[in-house]
């Protein structure tokens, strides 16, 4: 009997895990330490209310605008999002939100100036089998000082400017 409560506790606790990384944490406290850093004191941040077309090009990511004296503070904006991976099996699972709990997963932020220029690149939730080289702070830097428009672009095309 003790072995079966022990079971069905066990199980509980796994799926009740589980259920929890079906949802972004949209506030780690990764990133409020990576903000306080980078402005040198606890900033708030606000969700910037997107208009319907452009927030469904964004799938699973909120932006934030920095709330304070944004023009002596290094970060004006955070995105914050995910990324749905394949299994290492392969891409057969359908891209839509019924389906992405089922699929591996990376959360992320970004901070931006200004003028939209990123500052920094953080991986802060890495659910995913493979491709842990992502999350290092060495590859991540290659993203620091981009627009973000560079952002869609190959690093031989950014770097090249022709």
């Amino acid at each position: 009997m003790l072995k079966i409560i022990s079971t069905i506790s066990f199980l509980l606790v796994i799926n009740t895990c589980l259920m929890c990384q079906a949802s972004i944490n949209f506030t780690p406290k990764s990133l409020r330490v990576e903000l306080k850093k980078m402005v040198g004191v606890e900033v708030e941040l606000k969700e910037i209310t997107l208009a319907p077309e452009i927030a469904r090009t964004l799938h699973l990511g909120k932006f934030y605008s920095v709330i304070g004296n944004t023009n002596v503070y290094p970060v004006k904006y955070v995105y914050v999002g995910r990324v749905s991976t394949c299994r290492s099996g392969g891409c057969t699972i359908k891209h839509d939100e019924k389906h992405e709990t089922e699929s591996e997963f990376f959360d992320y932020f970004i901070f931006f100036d200004s003028i939209a220029t990123v500052q920094l690149v953080k991986i802060f939730n890495y659910e995913a089998t493979h491709g842990q080289e992502v999350t290092s702070s060495n590859w991540l830097k290659q993203f620091k000082n981009n627009v973000a428009e560079d952002l869609c672009r190959s690093k031989k095309e950014r770097t090249c400017r022709c």
